[in-house]
């Protein structure tokens, strides 16, 4: 029985219409005459393969629908729907254990941005839809970005060492957080002195020693034959992730992966002040949906004991308000962690968090992804300014950004939709949140003092 792929008529971008059949694109792909169809000067969103072991670009894949996440300090994910063709098959490769192999995406979204992923898992679905009377099959494919290799990896206290010959000793790398970033990072994913560990043809950026001094300690779990002993507390089992966030706490800071040529790039990027120049509002005409949550913050005031004992006290900015203060004790007896640092953290924890989830809408002057002449582009990790009402301001950071081309309805449709502030979904990142909310009630005091 013959049986058809699709319903409605499945499309990839293409310059002079918008949309390209993909039945035609497939069959040209194997040719490599999908060049033609998508070459020109607008391409809608263009998907290609990126084979891991070469960094190499294959033929675009024509989608059904696609949807992925950009966020500031945090895996973004992604699911591709794609029809089941000749050609999408060819994306399933198995392990002998019959998992996917990994295989690389490059998107290119209408040419102000681009975001590579790595693909993880598979899934397979034959249906008939009613309507038509045609058998419909789709593969979907999901994973994360590229920094999704952070979150999979640790930081070892020795990295030129295997597992089995690390030190019991704690590593402290102290300087300006990029440097720190950067030496933990290149240490455990580049100079690995276990091969398994090494990311191919990745490269870590040029320390330009930016940000505040930091300290991260890479300690590893005590023996249970010496509870009382008093040492770091253990952070072994942290991801490269986690130590990024830890050293953003310290001083604000945030990587990304980038295709380069045939390399990857990891690089550090510092949040930047777009509040003059980045508006929503009503008035402007890109502001649509909002949805605002203000939360009270949960310490104000760490009372903390170390060890001595000794009793600190860290003030935040609510503590001296009778009707706010919120006291937190914090317990450093069974470790010699320093306690400014860690009063410091837990305030970060502590503080109240501003969720502004915002449907923006991108104006000729205003827009997601890179800036032209004339035109403002912004990004995730930007400090953005939203207005509310009059008198009711709040600038606040881009934390993520969720994009969506769909091929399934009766009109191809895109949409671009940023999280403004806190991104509460994300429970492993409230430390992060918190402390990216407290740190910009300055920029918004600002803001209000200037209002005229």
């Amino acid at each position: 029985m013959s049986l058809e792929t699709g319903a409605p008529p499945l499309y990839v971008a293409d310059s002079g219409h918008g949309l390209a059949l993909a039945e035609e694109a497939d069959e040209t792909a194997s040719t490599g005459g999908l060049e033609s169809q998508i070459s020109g000067s607008f391409v809608a969103v263009l998907i290609e393969e990126l084979h891991l072991a070469t960094l190499r670009r294959r033929p675009p894949i024509p989608f059904r629908k696609l949807t992925f996440d950009v966020a500031f300090n945090k895996v973004g994910a992604f699911t591709l729907e794609v029809p089941a063709t000749k050609r999408s098959w060819a994306l399933v490769q198995l392990t002998t254990a019959g998992d996917l192999k990994p295989f690389g995406l490059t998107v290119d979204w209408n040419g102000v941005s681009s975001h590579v992923f790595r693909a993880e898992s598979w899934g397979y679905k034959r249906a008939l839809d009613h309507q038509s009377g045609r058998i419909i099959e789709v593969l979907t494919f999901t994973g994360g970005d590229m920094l999704s290799l952070l979150a999979n990896r640790i930081a070892y206290p020795d990295p030129t060492k295997a597992w089995a010959s690390q030190p019991s000793t704690t590593r402290a790398y102290t300087g300006a957080a990029e440097t720190v970033v950067k030496q933990v990072l290149a240490a455990n994913l580049v100079q690995a002195g276990d091969a398994a560990r090494r990311v191919p043809l990745l490269d870590v950026a040029a320390d330009q020693g930016r940000g505040g001094q930091v300290t991260y300690k890479i300690a590893p779990i005590r023996p249970p034959a010496s509870p009382t002993t008093v040492g770091d507390s253990p952070t072994i089992a942290s991801t490269l992730m986690d130590m990024v966030r830890a050293v953003a706490l310290q001083s604000r800071i945030a990587v990304r992966i980038t295709l380069h040529g045939a390399r990857l790039l990891c690089d550090t990027y510092f949040a930047r002040d777009m509040t003059a120049k980045a508006v929503f509002a009503t008035s402007l005409g890109n502001l649509g949906d909002v949805d605002l949550t203000v939360s009270d913050p949960t310490a104000t005031t760490i009372l903390a004991q170390t060890s001595t004992p000794a009793y600190t006290q860290t003030n935040g900015t609510a503590s001296s308000d009778p009707w706010q203060r919120v006291e937190q004790v914090l317990d450093l007896t069974g470790t010699d962690t320093d306690a400014a640092k860690s009063a410091t953290e837990a305030l970060a924890k502590g503080a109240g968090t501003v969720k502004l989830a915002v449907n923006a809408i991108d104006l000729p002057r205003l827009r997601y992804g890179a800036a032209d002449v004339g035109v403002t582009g912004y990004q995730v990790g930007d400090i953005v300014t939203i207005d509310l009402a009059e008198a009711v301001t709040y600038a606040d950071i881009v934390s993520k950004v969720s994009f969506t081309a769909d091929t399934t309805g009766a009109a191809y449709a895109e949409s671009v939709t940023p999280t403004i502030g806190a991104d509460e979904d994300a429970a492993d990142d409230q430390t992060l949140t918190a402390q990216l909310a407290a740190r910009l009630r300055e920029v918004e005091r600002k803001l209000r003092a200037t209002a005229p």
